[in-house]
Parts: structure tokens; C-alpha cells; sequence
């Protein structure tokens, strides 16, 4: 081959040559680098378009549960919760559930749209008809009677902020006007804490974020079996004292900041989907026992050895015996021993608090409450690290935006409490409101609705109209003294078993709580009985479409095996909330005590319809079967 014909073969803009023919017209050459652009979109978008047709088509196919938190109706008119939306966190066994609610697809004119977002102390524990949600709700109605208000309650018992972080963005597509927003209980002990169980993912959103996406998609789920790597560890067996001690969590543990920071980023993007939706929000501190919850676990400081542990040891119970005898000064002065060989214990740092109280040491009180708080090793209450942090985001908010409610600081005063510390006058426990503490936080959320949607409530300037009082919102919602003693009851059973079983005087509290209700409600007469009833009657007369009042009521007759009264409310209930499961299975069960079988089985099938394979449907199809069979062998005889 010749040099030239070697030349040419370079191309036509060798140095010092000339192409010997020009280009077609209308072609192109094409670069080294956009040809490498070419392939990578190739490669990149071969597999992508697939994983997309993929998750389409087993959508299409209804493959896997839906994870959204609202699912539409029946009938398509309304917007309901979805019961299973835990499952992509945790596991299809998980038993966390979203509180029932029936919202409007279309959002009528005028209305003012209003979602809670939180955890238990949100809901309202034990009972969630008695919650400050509900009472604020009250409150609104009560006082602005002509505007129409609609309140979902869209928190849920036991989680934390990496799941209210994808229900707010839910809620933020359903023309939101506001959020209340108060969480923070569950952030150091619920999904992603540290732990044993954390696999050292806590300081990895953006993985722990990753994995979940996954997770939740119809592949991920659809792929379960041979991802559960991927799951969040589930404990085994019951969750005992054993298993609690063995998930304490010491206050300088670097897993703590982790979680203040994945809660800083989840409560940014919950502010930051209401700010899309255009709707205003209220940002809340949380509020806890500090005074009368003595912390759930403590721990020694790292390092500290034998001699010392002698010595503290030998301070703190000297320091018990004289706190025993009410020698208050005294027991201080060993406690102080004992905190200067180790101040990590929390049990020590409150026994301190205990005796700053009784000398009148106010501040010096709450500061240790605060601290013992801090301490816990169990750390189930918010601590003042993540109301920092509410606090820090709630003060960024323009003025138009929202506002910072900072209950933690507001409750105390507003019950007047001892050394202005929150404790049983407004809790049964460490974290859920009493009804009279609901009331409080309700009236401090009640005040800021009024600021932040002024003028659509009608309000001039900067005109706060006052709360219903207390015992208007307790008729309105039927609270009564029958129910009092329920709750009570109900709240005193859970605090015999884990976590609680480690605070100082377990055994004394729940002995004194006993003596409370023999002495409170151990003489209840017919009378209160009826004026309960009563107070249902007159509730649902001014609230006819609360199916929460026909609900609780029938409860209630089923209590004194009212079964008639029972099954005719729970038909109400079941009317104005067709969806929810528990509804429709008291009043199937109303029906079979009534004799009423044909209608109970009838209800059975809308049952299954409803939750298919579920063994509470099944139990209550053997229960129909076995008592129909009964009353026919009776009358054959």
C-alpha cells in the first residue's frame, strides 16, 4: 500500500493533507465521547426501562399491598386508611395500624382541612376518642360553628419519624389548609434506633432511605423472601425486661446524635411538604413526665472500677435510707457523694431531683428532672436533645408559614405544677396524656389555629377567642367518670409489665394505683352507670355522624350485656364507617348474641370481602356456626 493511501486512511483532516473526497451530504461524525454518552444511556436505560415495565405490570396485576397511607373507598367517594401501610417498614406481621378515618375525595368549599401527625401521645393513649386531637377538634366546632372543619387524625401508635415523614407527604397531596405536627417519643428506641438490632445502619439515612424504597416497591415486596436481609431485625419472642435491659442505651452513646440527626432531616421534609402543599403548620415540642416518672433504665459511666463502684454504691443507699425516712438534706448530701464518683446514672440524678423538690429547690429540681430525663437508658420520652431540634426548625419558620408551639414549657404552667415540672396532673405515665393533660396541649394547639388561620375563621387582627372549658369538651365528647375509670384501669394494667418494671418503686406505684381506683371508681352504682349512658346520648344528639360515640357506646352496653342497645349502635357505626374491620366485627358478634344469624353471616362474607384470610374473621364465622347449631339443638329438644 502507498504512503498516501496510508494517510488518507487517518482521515480527512490530517495536518498536511487533504481529504480526497468530501462527507456525504447530511452525515455526521460522531465523537469517542458521545459515542461512550450513547452506550451508557443503553446501558443505564435497558435495565432501568425494565425494573419500570416491571413494577407497572405487577402493579397492574395487583401483585403485593398497596403502600400509600389513604386508599380510596369502595365506592370511590371517599379517601380511607390504608391498614396495612406498616408492613413496608416493618413486616406483613406487623400489628401497627393506622387510626380509622373516612376523608372526602373532593374537598368541599370553604372547608378547612386539617391532619395530626405523630405517634401514640398524638393518637391519644389508651383511648384515642379522648385524645387532644379530638379535643381540639371539639374545640373548633364548639367555637366556630358556622365553618366547616374536617380533622384527620393520621398519627400512629409506636412510630417514629421515618414513617410520619411519608405520611405527611401523603397527606400533602390531599389539599391539606394545616398540620399538627408532635413527635419525638419514639425516635431513640423505635425503627432505625440504635441497638443491637440496628446492624450500625442508624448514621446511614440516605442507605437506610435506599433500602426502604426497595423495599417498599411491588419488586421489593414480590422478592421478600430472599431480601430480608434488607428488613429491620424484628425481636423474637416477647419483649421482656431481658430484652429491654439488653437494649439500654447510654446518654453519651454516638448512636444518640445519629438519631437527632435523621430526625432533624425527617422533620425538615414533613415542613417541607407542608410548605409545598401550601398549607401552614405547627410544629410542637414534646411534652413528658419529668416529675413522677422516674426513668425506665439506667447506666454506669464507662470505666468505672471496682473500688468505685463500692464507694458510689455504699453513697446511694445511704442516700436511700435517709430519702426512705424523709431526711431530705441529708439524702442529698450522699447522693452528691455518689454523683461525684459517677453522674451518669439517671436513677441517682432523679432520686436528686426528688430531694431538691421537697427543700423547695425549685429550679435546681427541674434541671435534674430534666437531666434524669436526658439519662434514661430506656429512653422511651422525647429527650431535650430532639426538642432542640423542633426547636430549631420551628424557629426558621416564616411567619406566614407556621409556628413553634413549645408544649414541653407551656404544659407545666398552664397545670400549675409542683417546681413547675409536668407530672400526673396531666400523665398516667411517662408519655400519654391524662384527659385533663389532652386538655391543656389541645388549648395551646386551639390558640395557634386561631393566629395562623385567622381570616378564615373570621377573627380581626390579632383576636384569640378562649376555649371551650373543660367540662364542655368532656360532654361533648361523652368523657364521664365510668370512662375515667376504665382508662385508668387500662393504663395501670400496661405498666405491670415491660418496660416499666425497672423504675424506682414499681411495686409501690402500682399498689398505690390500685388503692386510687378501689377508692375512685371501686363504688360506681347503677346511677353512674345510667348518667354514662346519658352522657353518650346527649353527645350524639349534638354529633350524629361521630361514629366514635356509637362506637364507644356500644362498647360500653356490651360491657353490661346490653346486646340489643350493642348491636343497635354498632349498625350506626357500621354506617357511618363501613371500612373498618373492628366496627364490623362487634357488630357481627352484637348480631349473634342477638340471635340475628342470617344478618351476622351475611356480615361474615363483607368481613372477608374486607380482610381476606384474617383469623379474627375466621374465629368469628366458627363463633356464629357453633352458637346457631347451639340454639337449634335447643329448640329441637
Amino acid at each position: 500500500m502507498s504512503r498516501a493511501s496510508k494517510g488518507n486512511r487517518k482521515g480527512p483532516f490530517r495536518k498536511g493533507s487533504q481529504a480526497s473526497s468530501p462527507p456525504p451530504v447530511g452525515s455526521r461524525s460522531v465523537s469517542k465521547g458521545r459515542l461512550w454518552g450513547y452506550r451508557l444511556i443503553l446501558a443505564l436505560g435497558v435495565p432501568i426501562g425494565f425494573i419500570a415495565a416491571l413494577e407497572g405490570g405487577l402493579r397492574g396485576l395487583d401483585v403485593g399491598y398497596p403502600t400509600d397511607f389513604f386508599l380510596p373507598s369502595s365506592t370511590g367517594s371517599h379517601w380511607i386508611e390504608n391498614d396495612r401501610f406498616a408492613w413496608q417498614f416493618y413486616s406483613p406481621n406487623s400489628r401497627l395500624k393506622a387510626h380509622p378515618f373516612r376523608l372526602k375525595r373532593q374537598k368541599e368549599t370553604g372547608t378547612i382541612r386539617i391532619f395530626a401527625l405523630g405517634g401514640s401521645a398524638a393518637l391519644g393513649t389508651p383511648e384515642s376518642a379522648y385524645g387532644f386531637v379530638r379535643i381540639l377538634e371539639r374545640m373548633l366546632s364548639l367555637k366556630f360553628p358556622e365553618q366547616e372543619f374536617e380533622v384527620i387524625n393520621a398519627a400512629m401508635p409506636g412510630i417514629n419519624s421515618h414513617l410520619v415523614r411519608s405520611i405527611a407527604r401523603d397527606c400533602a397531596q390531599r389539599e391539606p389548609d394545616l398540620f399538627l405536627v408532635y413527635m419525638g417519643n419514639n425516635e431513640l428506641v423505635g425503627l432505625h434506633a440504635p441497638g443491637p438490632d440496628s446492624r450500625g445502619l442508624t448514621g446511614q439515612l440516605w442507605l437506610l432511605r435506599l433500602i426502604q424504597d426497595v423495599r417498599s416497591s411491588r419488586i421489593g415486596q414480590l422478592m421478600a423472601p430472599m431480601t430480608k436481609f434488607l428488613a429491620p431485625r424484628q425481636p423474637e419472642g416477647e419483649q421482656d425486661m431481658a430484652f429491654f435491659r439488653n437494649h439500654r442505651l447510654a446518654a453519651d452513646d454516638p448512636g444518640r446524635q445519629a438519631v437527632y440527626d435523621n430526625f432533624r432531616q425527617n422533620l425538615t421534609d414533613v415542613v417541607e411538604a407542608a410548605r409545598r402543599s401550601q398549607a401552614k403548620c405547627i410544629l410542637s415540642t414534646v411534652a413528658v413526665n419529668l416529675r413522677d416518672c422516674p426513668p425506665l433504665g439506667s447506666l454506669h459511666r464507662p470505666g468505672l472500677i471496682e473500688a468505685e463502684r463500692n464507694q458510689w454504691e455504699g453513697a446511694f443507699q445511704r442516700g436511700g435510707n435517709h430519702l426512705s425516712l424523709g431526711n431530705h438534706e441529708e439524702a442529698l448530701a450522699e447522693y452528691s457523694k455518689a454523683e461525684a464518683i459517677d453522674s451518669a446514672y439517671a436513677e441517682l440524678i432523679y432520686r436528686m431531683g426528688i430531694c431538691r423538690s421537697r427543700l423547695n429547690q425549685g429550679e435546681a429540681a427541674a434541671e435534674a428532672f430534666s437531666r434524669a430525663r436526658d439519662l434514661d437508658a430506656l429512653p422511651f420520652r422525647a429527650d431535650s436533645g430532639l426538642n432542640e431540634v423542633v426547636r430549631e426548625l420551628g424557629a426558621q419558620f416564616p411567619e406566614s408559614d407556621g409556628v413553634l408551639l413549645e408544649s414541653d414549657r407551656e404544659l407545666a404552667a398552664l397545670a400549675e405544677a409542683p417546681a413547675n415540672v409536668p407530672g400526673f396532673e396531666s400523665f398516667y405515665e411517662h408519655v400519654h396524656f391524662r384527659f385533663a393533660g389532652d386538655y391543656r396541649i389541645a388549648t395551646l394547639f386551639f390558640r395557634e389555629v386561631q393566629r395562623l388561620l385567622s381570616a378564615r375563621l373570621g377573627l380581626q387582627g390579632s383576636e384569640v377567642i378562649a376555649p371551650p372549658s373543660l367540662e364542655d369538651c368532656a360532654r361533648a365528647l361523652a368523657y364521664n367518670r365510668l370512662n375515667e375509670g376504665l382508662l385508668e384501669s387500662s393504663i395501670m394494667d400496661m405498666t405491670t409489665h415491660a418496660p416499666f418494671l425497672d423504675q424506682m418503686g414499681h411495686e409501690a406505684r402500682i399498689a398505690a394505683a390500685r388503692a386510687h381506683l378501689k377508692e375512685q371508681y371501686g363504688d360506681l352504682q347503677s346511677e353512674d352507670v345510667a348518667i354514662a349512658f346519658q352522657a353518650y346520648q346527649e353527645a350524639m344528639a349534638r354529633f350524629p355522624d361521630d361514629w366514635n360515640l356509637s362506637y364507644l357506646l356500644a362498647r360500653l352496653h356490651f360491657k353490661f350485656h346490653h346486646f340489643d342497645a350493642a348491636r343497635d349502635h354498632l349498625k350506626r357505626a357500621v354506617e357511618l364507617m363501613p371500612h373498618v374491620l373492628e366496627v364490623r366485627l362487634g357488630y357481627t358478634r352484637a348480631l349473634v348474641e342477638t340471635g340475628q344469624f342470617e344478618e351476622a353471616f351475611r356480615q361474615i362474607e363483607r368481613l372477608e370481602g374486607l380482610a381476606p384470610g384474617s383469623k379474627e374473621v375466621q374465629a368469628a364465622r366458627s363463633t356464629a356456626r357453633a352458637r346457631q347449631a347451639a340454639q337449634r339443638s335447643r329448640r329441637s329438644e
